[in-house]
């Protein structure tokens, strides 16, 4: 039992399981977008990839194709 006692001691002191967070879900990363990345978007807007290809194949989410696309001005201007 004292064992058992100090594991238990031993998993608060190191922060245990969840490390202090609430919910199951997994902590985000948030991707690195390099000159690298923004030079491969470029590439691949060329190439004719869309945006959902270009997420896939760089590892970044489909919103920061879009703001990479848009900071290069690789987007149409929206007509009113």
């Amino acid at each position: 039992m004292e064992s058992f006692i100090e594991a238990l001691r031993e998993t608060s002191r190191s922060g245990g399981a969840k490390s202090g967070r609430s919910g199951s879900k997994p902590a985000r990363r948030r991707a690195k977008i390099t000159p690298e990345t923004k030079t491969k978007v470029k590439e691949l807007v060329k190439l004719k990839k869309s945006g959902t290809e270009i997420a896939k194949a760089l590892g970044i989410s489909l919103p920061s194709v879009q703001n990479i696309k848009k900071e290069l001005g690789l987007v149409k201007k929206r007509r009113k």
